[in-house]
C-alpha cells in the first residue's frame, strides 16, 4: 500500500450539539478497507504526546484498547466532549507499535453510536440469522420465537438494553434456549452483554440442587439486578434464583437465593440423588419420609431376629424401585410419583405393624 493520509471525524449526533474534529492518520501504511473493523465501546480517554495522539476505548467485553488517532493535529479538548459516550470506531491495521488484540490498529473514523430505539428492534429477525445454518424451521414455523422482551438501562447511560427470552429451532421441548441481554448497535445489529461464567458463589456450588429438566426466566428486579429465576423437575416454586449486577464490564453474581431444606429421615445436607433433593425440598414429602422411617424402625423393633434381614432387604428394594420409577422431568411429575410411592409403602408397613 502507498503511504497515505486519512481523516478521522468525531461526530456527536442525535439530540446533542454536533462536535467535529479532524484526527489525521498520516504517514501510516493503512491496509485495504476490506480489512477494516468496527468496534463499539465507551470512549474513556483521549491523550497525546509530542509524536502522536491516542484514544482509549472500553469495549463491551470489558477490556480497554489503546488506538492511534495520531499527530499533533488531534485536538484532545474537542474529543474530550465525547468521553463517557458510546462510540463506533472504524479502524484499520497499520505498521505502528500500538497494539490491540496483538495487532496494530489506527482509527480511520469515529461517530457516536446511533440512538436506535431498542423497543423498535427486530430481535426475531436478528436472532434468526444465528440459526439459519444450524437447524431448520418446522413447516410453516420460524427459526426463532420471542417469548419475552423487557427493557432496562443497566449501565445508566440513558439508553435501555433489552432482556430477551426466546426459543430457537434447536430447543425441542426444553423451553426457551435464548436468555440474553442485548445492547443495540444499529438498526440491524446488537451485541450481547457478557455474564460471569461461574458455577460457584462464595465458595459454594450454585446449581447442584436443581433436578430433572431445568430452565429459567430472565428479568430485572426492583433493585436493577438481572435475575435468573429457575424452575425444574422438583415441583418447587423457586428452586433457585441467581442475582447479577452489571459492573461496567459484565453481569457478575451478586447473591443467590435457595429454597428451604426440610428435615427428613436422612441428612438432607448430604443429599446426592435427585429424588433425595426433591424430598428435602418438599415439606410434605419430607414428613412422609420421616413417618415411613419411624414406622419401619418400629416394625424392626417388634420383629424376631430371623425376620429382620428380610425386612431390611425389602426396604432397600423399595428405595431402589422408588428411584427407578420416579424420574424427575417436568413440573410436578417427580413429586406426584414420590407421593404415590410413599403412600403405598406406608400402607404396606402400617399393615405389617398391625399384624405384629
Amino acid at each position: 500500500m502507498n503511504r497515505t493520509s486519512k481523516s478521522c471525524t468525531l461526530i456527536r449526533m442525535n439530540n446533542f450539539r454536533i462536535v467535529a474534529i479532524v484526527l489525521t492518520v498520516a504517514s501510516l501504511n493503512v491496509m485495504a478497507a476490506s480489512e477494516d473493523h468496527t468496534w463499539t465501546g465507551v470512549l474513556q480517554r483521549v491523550s497525546n504526546n509530542k509524536e502522536r495522539s491516542f484514544i482509549e476505548l472500553i469495549r463491551v467485553r470489558g477490556d480497554t484498547v489503546k488506538l492511534v488517532c495520531d499527530s499533533p493535529q488531534c485536538d484532545p479538548a474537542a474529543a474530550n466532549k465525547l468521553i463517557g459516550h458510546r462510540v463506533q470506531v472504524r479502524i484499520g491495521t497499520v505498521r505502528q507499535p500500538i497494539y490491540a488484540d496483538g495487532i496494530p490498529w489506527a482509527v480511520i473514523s469515529m461517530t457516536e453510536e446511533p440512538n436506535t430505539p431498542v423497543r423498535n428492534f427486530d430481535f426475531e429477525s436478528y436472532l434468526a440469522k444465528t440459526y439459519v445454518n444450524q437447524c431448520s424451521a418446522p413447516p410453516g414455523g420460524k427459526l426463532v420465537y420471542i417469548d419475552d422482551v423487557a427493557y432496562y438501562d443497566f449501565d445508566q447511560d440513558g439508553k435501555e438494553e433489552a432482556i430477551v427470552v426466546a426459543s430457537s429451532c434447536m430447543t425441542g421441548t426444553a423451553g426457551p434456549d435464548i436468555h440474553s441481554v442485548y445492547r443495540i448497535i444499529s438498526s440491524s445489529s446488537a451485541e450481547e452483554l457478557p455474564t460471569e461464567d461461574t458455577k460457584e458463589f462464595q465458595g459454594r456450588p450454585i446449581y447442584d440442587r436443581l433436578v430433572g429438566n431445568r430452565n429459567y426466566r430472565l428479568y430485572v428486579d426492583g433493585d436493577g439486578l438481572l435475575v435468573q429465576d429457575f424452575y425444574d423437575g422438583s415441583g418447587r416454586e423457586h428452586p433457585l434464583k441467581v442475582f447479577f449486577r452489571w459492573d461496567g464490564h459484565q453481569f457478575k453474581v451478586a447473591h443467590v437465593a435457595l429454597p428451604p431444606i426440610y428435615s427428613a429421615s436422612f441428612d438432607c445436607s448430604k443429599a446426592k440423588s435427585e429424588n433425595e433433593i426433591i424430598i428435602c425440598g418438599n415439606s410434605e414429602l419430607a414428613r412422609s419420609d420421616t413417618k415411613l422411617a419411624k414406622t419401619y424402625q418400629d416394625i424392626l423393633k417388634r420383629s424376631p431376629e430371623a425376620k429382620m434381614t428380610q425386612l431390611k432387604q425389602e426396604q432397600v428394594a423399595w428405595v431402589k424401585n422408588r428411584d427407578k420409577t420416579c424420574i424427575p422431568y417436568k413440573g410436578e411429575r417427580g413429586v406426584d410419583c414420590l407421593r404415590e410411592q410413599y403412600e403405598n409403602r406406608q400402607k404396606e408397613l402400617d399393615s405389617k405393624l398391625q399384624k405384629g
